[in-house]
């Protein structure tokens, strides 16, 4: 695998301007994915997605990149490179996901205020799609993790108003 992930990088290191230096660095990318090398595949998947913004890999180089920072408990670069995503690429099919990606790892590493701001703009963005209440239940729980009171109450209201007949509205009755 090195050897194979050595060719790629030098391939994208001589020829940057070549349209292949993107897929050069996403296949050096893969491969050391492969090797278990998930640092190094990291950092070709950003240079990636920094040097080639416009590359159509660029997106998922990202999303790539995050998945293993996340699966290697680096929640902090993780959720970075989702919003990074999520920012460049909103209409990406995986920007969604990343919100709230982000969001998850946010509210896990305590920042609070940025996971409210992500679940909010998951809502926004994906008001028909399944898991879209779930987050807005999110948001008055993020809310009253907290102990924004106030807050949690105007969110468990407006889940309760948007979803009446959720499982949770009870609840969110009960909450609020």
């Amino acid at each position: 695998y090195e050897k194979a992930a050595s060719f790629y990088l030098r391939v994208a290191t001589e020829y940057p301007q070549s349209k292949e230096a993107p897929k050069a660095l996403n296949n050096a990318g893969a491969v050391l994915e492969k090797a278990k090398k998930q640092e190094d595949a990291v950092s070709a998947y950003k240079q990636l997605a920094d040097k080639y913004p416009q590359s159509p890999d660029a997106p998922e180089a990202l999303f790539t990149a995050a998945r293993i920072e996340e699966n290697i408990a680096y929640y902090d670069k993780a959720a970075a490179l989702y919003e990074q995503l999520a920012q460049k690429y909103p209409q990406n099919a995986h920007a969604a996901d990343s919100l709230r990606s982000a969001g998850v790892l946010r509210q896990s590493l305590g920042q609070h205020d940025r996971a409210i701001k992500h679940f909010g703009e998951y809502s926004r963005r994906c008001k028909d799609k399944a898991d879209a209440k779930d987050v807005a239940f999110q948001v008055a729980v993020v809310h009253e993790d907290q102990k924004d009171y106030r807050a949690a109450a105007q969110s468990f209201a407006a889940f309760a108003h948007t979803y009446p007949g959720d499982a949770r509205t009870v609840e969110a009755h009960a909450r609020q």
